[in-house]
């Protein structure tokens, strides 16, 4: 008996030992993580800067500004197209002193901007190149800033769901920068064009146009609009709903010399059906056509409110996700096969797609 309790008491301590040997062993591995997240970040924050906008007199106490398409749903917070008047974020990319930040941060009527750096300098920037869509804009400080510390676009291809990253921001202390810590939650989100990553690091309205880095501190995105909640609170003003979404390096990359020039870029106009979904309805087989637009491919193929999409060119179409997977590769003119059911009928039609209507 006694041998028997030996065993066991042996075995306990031995389990103990284990588990205090595991502990210490994890808080070693998360203190090196810590680690590694403060010196990246305090080596990207440097070229991180305070973006002040003064807009001409007049403009009511809320920036009015249309959702970029970059971040269109169709289901986004009655506020979701509205901002407080206050410092944004921006990230020096160069020793030239260009700029690049969120086109929403600088859109509207405006009469100047400043730049300030962690450093407290702060300098006056004109803005260059744009893309609305995108939600990105390029501003060059005016004038010779004289040495600046800046972080240059890294090739993102290496990026992949799970992997860590940081968004760096610097609004409303010039002299303390903001950190925010995730990971990749999805790749090639919202407009193929786009290929934005989408991540949740939770950020609010003065990261917006801060940087996004890898675990290594390198400049892997430009944090876009941020999601500030879901249809129904319109409280949410200012609020991250946990999800937000970055141009890409590599895809800032291919346009970089554009913005630099000066020029206004545009994405191509989508390919329109010219229907509203049902987004309430769940039961997986179909999309259920809650309004058809008037003058579009929907209308004039006959497609009726109360309709059920269950195919399109061959492919089941058992929810809103399919249909809108299937409808980003096609292009205006195209002419889709569409089967649907009206009541007990199935009807198959034909449609052509035309551009969005104006204002769509």
């Amino acid at each position: 008996m006694k041998a028997k309790i030996s065993i066991v008491c042996a075995a306990l301590i031995l389990f103990g030992l284990a588990f205090i040997a595991e502990t210490a062993y994890a808080r070693g591995e998360l203190a090196a993580l810590e680690k590694v997240v403060m010196s990246s970040s305090q080596k990207a924050a440097r070229a991180v800067v305070q973006v002040r906008v003064y807009r001409k007199k007049g403009d009511t106490p809320y920036h009015e500004n249309p959702t970029p398409p970059m971040m269109q749903r169709g289901r986004l917070a009655p506020g979701y197209g509205r901002r407080p008047y206050g410092p944004c974020s921006g990230v020096c990319i160069d020793r030239e002193g260009h700029i690049l930040t969120s086109y929403f941060n600088v859109s509207g009527d405006v009469e100047r901007i400043t730049v300030t750096f962690g450093n407290g300098k702060r300098y006056p920037a004109k803005l260059l190149g744009y893309s609305k869509d995108m939600d990105v804009a390029m501003l060059k400080l005016e004038g010779d800033p004289g040495r600046l510390p800046y972080l240059p676009l890294y090739e993102s291809e290496h990026v992949r769901v799970g992997s860590f990253v940081m968004a760096v921001g610097r609004a409303q202390n010039v002299f303390k920068h903001s950190l925010s810590f995730g990971v990749i939650s999805a790749l090639g989100r919202l407009r193929p064009e786009i290929q934005a990553y989408q991540f949740d690091a939770r950020i609010n309205y003065g990261v917006t146009g801060g940087a996004l880095i890898d675990i290594e501190g390198n400049l892997i995105g430009i944090v876009g609009f941020v999601n500030t909640g879901s249809k129904g609170r319109p409280n949410t003003l200012g609020q991250s709903s946990g999800v937000g979404f970055a141009n890409t390096s590599t895809k800032l990359l291919s346009i970089l010399d554009d913005l630099k020039d000066g020029k206004v870029l545009s994405l191509p106009k989508r390919a329109f059906l010219g229907i509203k979904m049902e987004p309430s309805y769940n039961k997986n087989d179909g999309v259920l056509v809650k309004e058809v637009t008037e003058n579009t491919a929907a209308a004039e193929a006959g497609i009726e409110p109360g309709d059920l999409i269950v195919e399109m060119d061959g492919k089941p179409v058992r929810n809103i996700t399919e249909l809108i997977n299937i409808m980003k590769k096609k292009k205006i003119g195209d002419k889709v096969k569409i089967k649907l059911k009206r009541g007990d009928e199935i009807i198959e039609i034909e449609a052509t797609l035309r551009e969005p209507p104006p204002g769509m």
